[in-house]
């Protein structure tokens, strides 16, 4: 659970414009990026919808592994099967 809340850290702060330099692509430009197309007409929603997918499956993935990896060398859980 700690990476989510680093990604969501990540993307937020760079979102105000205080996280990474902003010629680098990271999850809070392409957000901010995203927002500053909705605003034109017609309204182009799929880049922020394409920004939020990306980041739900990154932190999924990373999520998914960690248990996979949990599963496989905790020796609590070998011993006596999950309780």
């Amino acid at each position: 659970m700690d990476f989510s809340g680093l990604v969501l850290a990540e993307a937020v702060l760079s979102y105000i414009g205080v996280g990474v330099d902003p010629s680098m692509i990271s999850f809070g430009t392409m957000i901010n990026g995203a927002r500053l197309e909705m605003a034109r007409e017609p309204m182009v929603w799929w880049s922020l919808a394409a920004a939020f997918v990306f980041m739900l499956a990154l932190v999924l993935a990373a999520n998914l592994f960690a248990d996979a990896v949990r599963d496989a060398f905790d020796p609590r859980l070998r011993a006596g099967g999950r309780a």
